[in-house]
């Protein structure tokens, strides 16, 4: 196992509402996300930090605020495998007919 830390950044887009975290689990129940069932991971604040236990194997993180929206408002990153900790971050972006997203910050 190793830790995932989401940094969410502060915006004014979306602070009212917490960003659930889930991840790519094919024996759970919790949700299922473009047709990907996911396990909980738990939830992140506006301009807070969260750590979460991962497994070393690559897996799907998915951001979402509700179940209702889950489909279209919603944003996903693949953690590689490995051994080492990871570090993710991400804001709420201006998108009002998509639900003000939870965007990744995403390298090239």
């Amino acid at each position: 196992m190793r830790n995932l830390t989401i940094k969410r950044e502060k915006s004014f887009v979306g602070c009212a509402m917490s960003a659930f975290i889930f991840i790519e689990d094919e024996n759970s129940k919790d949700e299922v996300i473009k047709g990907i069932p996911c396990r909980r991971l738990g939830s992140i604040n506006n301009n807070r930090e969260e750590t979460f236990s991962i497994p070393n194997d690559e897996v799907r993180i998915f951001a979402i605020f509700d179940s209702l929206s889950k489909n279209f408002c919603n944003d996903m990153v693949i953690v590689k495998e490995g051994t080492d900790d990871v570090v993710l971050s991400g804001k709420c972006k201006f998108s009002p007919f998509k639900g003000n997203p939870f965007k990744f910050n995403k390298e090239d």
